[in-house]
């Protein structure tokens, strides 16, 4: 008798464009027998067979070496002794690009905004970020999107602000990362 479904909702992003790219999915229902997952992965221009395999216990997978502009096809294959089931899912690295969130995100009483790029993203020159930066006042009010911009214009002297950041592919593969948790930042009120 075969397993149960295979995984659904693969998702795959690339946090280290275009150097790495993870996969995951929920996790598999609870089962009176271990199950373990085989994700490998091939591109349409690759020789027949597997370019990688990795076993994967937490049900997420690390997929390396990846070429630009390639259309892959991930397997995640679940078996255990009743069976296995597979679930394919195709993506190109330019496709998944999201950055991991702006670290060190800082305020100072003129507001002007710093962070750091991720430490995750591996290539600043070649493969460069932009950032978005949105604030508004406390819990009220319409966030504010600006692009390369780290001086917040139009802020109401004596109010708090919260302010947050996001970072993206510059030529914009992919989507942007989550926005970063908020600081919060006060104008003088001189």
């Amino acid at each position: 008798m075969p397993l149960a479904d295979p995984p659904p909702g693969v998702r795959c992003w690339s946090p280290s464009y275009p150097f790495k790219a993870l996969c995951s999915g929920p996790e598999p229902p609870q089962t009176q027998l271990p199950i373990q997952y085989i994700a490998t992965y091939s591109s349409e221009s690759s020789l027949p067979g597997v370019n990688g395999s990795s076993p994967v216990a937490m049900w997420l997978c690390v997929l390396k070496g990846l070429k630009l502009y390639t259309s892959y096809k991930l397997n995640i294959t679940a078996v255990n002794r009743m069976g296995s089931g597979s679930h394919l899912h195709a993506f190109t690295v330019e496709d998944i690009v999201k950055p991991d969130l702006p670290v060190n995100v800082t305020g100072k009483l003129k507001l002007s905004v710093k962070w750091a790029p991720p430490p995750s993203w591996s290539d600043r020159t070649l493969f460069p970020l932009k950032y978005q930066v949105r604030y508004h006042w406390d819990n009220t009010g319409t966030p504010h999107e600006c692009a390369d911009s780290y001086i917040l214009p139009g802020l109401s002297p004596g109010r708090s602000h919260l302010v947050q950041v996001c970072s993206m592919e510059l030529m914009g593969l992919g989507q942007s990362s989550d926005w970063s948790l908020p600081i919060t930042v006060t104008m003088p009120a001189h």
